[in-house]
């Protein structure tokens, strides 16, 4: 990218692993798999069970900047779409992968 007549370095983000689990408010984890047996549909609601309310979504990064972990409620929404922000983590997961 040049700007001014100079070119201008932006750093390059690598992921080398990404890992999704869910944490109860115990703070035990499960892996997707685990999770979704407690499940009839997997993790694909239409309408997330109230089982669901105190469990977050977990997120640890492994990248060429470091270790970083994220958190977010399972119930939680995108208050713009409407959407669960799980479902959509989903839907471009889904996407990236085919």
């Amino acid at each position: 990218m040049y700007g001014g007549g100079r070119k201008i370095e932006q750093p390059i983000i690598r992921f080398d692993s990404i890992t999704v689990s869910f944490e109860d408010r115990c703070g035990r984890r499960q892996s997707i798999d685990e999770f979704a047996q407690g499940f009839e549909h997997g993790i694909l609601f239409f309408g997330h069970p109230p089982e669901t309310n105190d469990i977050k979504v977990v997120l640890d990064l492994k990248t060429n900047f470091g270790e970083r972990t994220f958190r977010f409620n399972f119930c939680r929404m995108d208050r713009a779409l409407g959407h669960y922000l799980i479902d959509e983590l989903v839907i471009k997961w889904v996407v990236l992968w085919e």
